[in-house]
């Protein structure tokens, strides 16, 4: 006789022995299946199971692997003795054990699978031994008792999240073999006062040090090529760091909220500073750009609230994208350029000069810099530059950004071809208090496109009855004002709808025949009243004014000069102008063409609508479930036709519902509707535009999906776009977008409306899915059109959750996380947990 190697409850129903027994002893010619003792779950030589109940555990000596989630939340467990037979400990091996106090990892184990010990809150110490190379993700994550790491020589690498939000680890070694800290490593470390970073590192993960607000020092080796967006986040002990000129960009929130940061080191390797790189920065006091850094990002330096002194080495004819430098807390009284020799030093400062020196120049508007930087021989030009209108200048700006972004070369000249003196006496005329900026920019495309740019006249040859040639003089840019400050003046010209109207009106210059017909005080009249029912409606007209011409004109000679009408417009683009329309794709076609007359647009529906039944995504994030408050209005119209059948309170209760005017609904993925929501509810998730990629996303990925708000008749009012994150169980919304013409009262009750869909949608997401809850979803703020409502109703989340890189799914493929990558608020969050657990 001999010992089995192995136990199982199939044994011991195999031999129908007592369930009492916690060994057994057989024969040799008796072959053991799975079984079972008191305390295990074994199969062959792995621990497959632990019970729940058990308080200490003594693992026999022929385990080799100790399984996936065997002791998993085995909360009663004390101590636990691992044998030099064990090499390999799985994923979430002894996650949630609370009352694991120590543990000792034999030199025999070399793989530590993800979330090994996480959330083992009474951990105060661990020793890797040197037979591990990597500490896996979320491996020593929430341990937050844990005081002690050692660390050996033979591990190279540190995993995302691995002793994330320990928040009792004051102190980290790490060996000079290790070349990688992962993503969010040590997030969350907020006791963490010093860790050494050696000279074998070359990488630093994303948030790989955010929220150690205990860390006051860190040297970063010239070994390290790559850091992280916001590595260096919420460390508000932090008071100096040398950036190493082995890198060469400070990425998006590198420093944010360093508050006690002092000075920093800009090395000239460094090309790029990144979005919000030092918001909040409060204690910094004067920093210093070197003349490799061409792009500075938005809000980089926003509340540095002590800046008092920036100084940029600048080249003359080199652009520089300074939207970083131009945020009204940032910028101090004076800007001023310097020649020194042959190079330029831009300074800006709030201790302001007493004098002016010959080779400097005072900068007036820093949107308008790089066009001093290239006047700056030309006092005339730079003097011109100051009696700019300032709205005029955030077209300029916006402009000559696109132009870069495009790859287009910028002419600085071409300012002073534009008739800026005419634009500055319509602006006295016409009121653009409270308009947003992105009115003021559909504006000036406007006003560009109908003349008002033009600073000569036009000459028009046309042969007279008597067929002789006559040529007339028409000075568009004085005709588009008049009638654009008399239809602004008389009310028909709304400016806070200038966005809906011509969004996608393209920039393909001054057309005078789209300009008569535009002129037309009855046209003009029509196609607002058309825009109404087609979103865009006036720039797909002058987008496609030729081509309309051209189809609806005679060629006879007698009527050439026939111009087209807003019918044949609206025949023109009701068509349904797209070929290859088969049984399939009819719902694509009859839900765009209202909106798209570009062939190219069918054909990219399309493609999305094929790639997601070719990757069988589901219609909803969770599954088989639609979640919907749509047929509300039905069923209760339907219940006042006949209340006998019908409990009285329950058709109360129904009729109350419907009179709070709006439903919500999670679009399905197959609802050809995503296609055009920005189309229906003024945001950028379309075919057309930066937001392609957002609506993209939400056909073609399982985990991002649309919510919409809808009034009475069904027309969506409002729409955001909600990405979760199973995994680490949170979500994240890509902000409120809501029409323009909503009122301040149905706001507040779209807001409702709104906040009761995320909350239905958590909870019967977390009663399909409670083996991987959700525990908070936020909402981004930038440009959120329930701000209002929602930041009088909820927190700030002092983390950015990370939503999903929507750019990698967009046709021009740049990277975009949503308008939630610069502030979220919490829209729902688990009454059981308070524990913020983004990334």
């Amino acid at each position: 006789m001999s010992s089995v190697s192995y136990l199982g409850y199939r044994f011991v129903e195999y031999f129908n022995l007592d369930k009492k027994y916690n060994s057994v002893i057989i024969h040799e010619n008796k072959k053991g299946k799975d079984m079972k003792s008191k305390d295990f779950v074994i199969e062959g030589t792995t621990l497959v199971k632990a019970d729940k109940s058990i308080k200490t555990a003594v693992i026999p000596d022929f385990i080799t692997v100790i399984g996936e989630e065997a002791f998993e939340v085995c909360d009663m467990l004390t101590s636990v003795k691992i044998p030099s037979s064990v090499t390999t400990i799985e994923d979430s091996a002894f996650s949630f054990c609370s009352s694991l106090t120590n543990i000792e990892i034999p030199s025999s184990v070399k793989n530590i699978g993800w979330y090994a010990f996480s959330n083992c809150s009474s951990l105060t110490a661990i020793k890797i031994p040197d037979s591990v190379h990597s500490i896996e993700a979320y491996a020593f994550s929430d341990c937050t008792s844990l005081k002690h790491v050692e660390i050996p020589p033979s591990v190279i690498s540190i995993e995302g999240r691995a002793f994330s939000r320990c928040s009792s680890l004051t102190e980290v070694e790490l060996p000079s073999s290790v070349t990688i800290i992962g993503e969010c490593a040590f997030n969350g470390c907020e006791a963490l006062k010093k860790i050494n970073i050696p000279s074998s590192v070359v990488s630093i993960g994303g948030e790989a040090f955010n929220g150690c607000s205990s860390l006051t020092d860190i040297d970063i080796p010239n070994s390290v090529t790559f850091i992280g967006d916001h590595a260096f986040s919420g460390c508000s002990s932090l008071t100096g760091v040398k950036t190493p000129s082995s890198v060469t960009s400070i990425e998006d929130g590198t420093f944010y909220e360093c508050s006690s940061l002092t000075s920093i080191e800009i090395p000239a390797s460094v090309t790029r500073i990144g979005s919000r790189a030092f918001f909040e920065c409060s204690s910094l006091t004067r920093i210093e750009i070197p003349s490799s850094v061409k792009s500075v990002g938005s809000h980089a330096f926003y509340a540095c609230l002590s800046l008092t002194d920036i100084k940029i080495n600048l080249s003359k004819g080199d652009y520089r994208n300074i939207d970083g430098l131009l945020d009204y807390w940032s910028i101090p009284d004076t800007a001023i350029i310097t020649k020194n020799g042959d190079d330029l030093v831009l300074e800006i400062t709030k201790n302001k000069p007493t004098t002016i020196l010959e080779n400097q120049i005072v900068v007036k508007d820093m949107m308008l810099l790089n066009y001093y930087i290239n006047f700056f021989e030309d006092r005339s030009k730079c003097d011109k530059l100051a009696a700019i209108d300032k709205k005029y200048v955030k077209y300029i700006y916006q402009r000559n950004n696109e132009k870069l972004n495009n790859g287009d070369e910028i002419d600085y000249d071409e300012i002073f071809n534009y008739n800026y003196k005419s634009l500055n006496n319509l602006f006295k005329v016409v009121n653009l208090l409270g308009t947003t900026d992105q009115d003021i920019v559909d504006f000036y495309k406007l006003c560009e496109n109908l003349g008002v740019m033009n600073s000569k006249p036009t000459q028009l040859k046309y042969v007279s009855k008597s067929g002789g040639e006559k040529i007339e003089r028409v000075d568009y840019a004085q005709k588009a004002r008049e009638f654009l400050k008399d239809r602004i003046l008389d009310g028909t010209l709304n400016i806070n709808k200038m966005h809906a109207m011509f969004d996608s009106m393209k920039m393909n210059g001054f057309n005078r025949k789209f300009a008569d017909f535009f002129f037309n005080k009855k046209n003009f009249e029509e196609l607002l009243q058309e825009e109404r029912h087609q979103s865009g409606f006036i720039a797909r007209c002058y987008n496609e004014f030729d081509i309309v011409q051209s189809a609806h004109t005679s060629q006879r000679g007698s009527q050439r000069q026939l111009a087209p009408t807003v019918d044949f417009f609206k025949e023109y683009f009701m068509a349904n102008k797209f070929s290859g329309i088969t049984k399939e794709t009819r719902l694509i076609a009859d839900a765009i063409s209202a909106y798209y007359s570009n062939q190219d647009d069918f054909d990219n529906a399309v493609k999305i609508d094929e790639e997601r039944k070719k990757a069988n995504v589901p219609d909803d994030i969770i599954v088989g479930e639609s979640i919907k408050e749509r047929d509300v209005f039905e069923r209760v119209d339907a219940l006042r036709e006949d209340t006998r059948d019908v409990a009285i309170d329950t058709t109360a209760m129904l009729v109350d519902l419907a009179s709070k005017k709006f439903t919500y609904e999670f679009l399905k993925k197959s609802d050809p509707t995503n296609f055009i929501l920005g189309k229906l509810c003024s945001c950028c998730a379309h075919l057309e535009g930066a937001g392609n990629g957002i609506m993209r996303a939400s056909i073609v990925h399982p985990d991002v999906q649309n919510i919409v708000i809808r009034d009475k008749t069904g027309k969506i009012v409002a729409k955001s776009t909600l990405y979760i994150n199973r995994q680490e169980g949170y979500g994240v919304c890509n902000n409120v977008e809501v029409n323009n013409n909503v009122s301040a009262d149905d706001k507040i009750l779209i807001y409702l409306k709104y906040k009761k869909a995320v909350e239905i949608f958590a909870q019967e997401y977390n009663a399909k899915y409670p083996e991987l809850p959700l525990k908070i979803i936020t909402v981004g703020m930038h440009l959120n059109d329930l701000s209002e409502e929602i930041q009088t109703h909820h927190k700030k989340t002092t983390i950015l959750y990370k939503a999903l890189d929507y750019g990698k799914y967009s046709f021009n493929g740049r990277s975009y996380n949503g308008d939630s990558s610069i502030s979220q608020y919490t829209i729902w969050q688990d009454s059981n947990s308070n524990d913020e657990c983004g990334i």
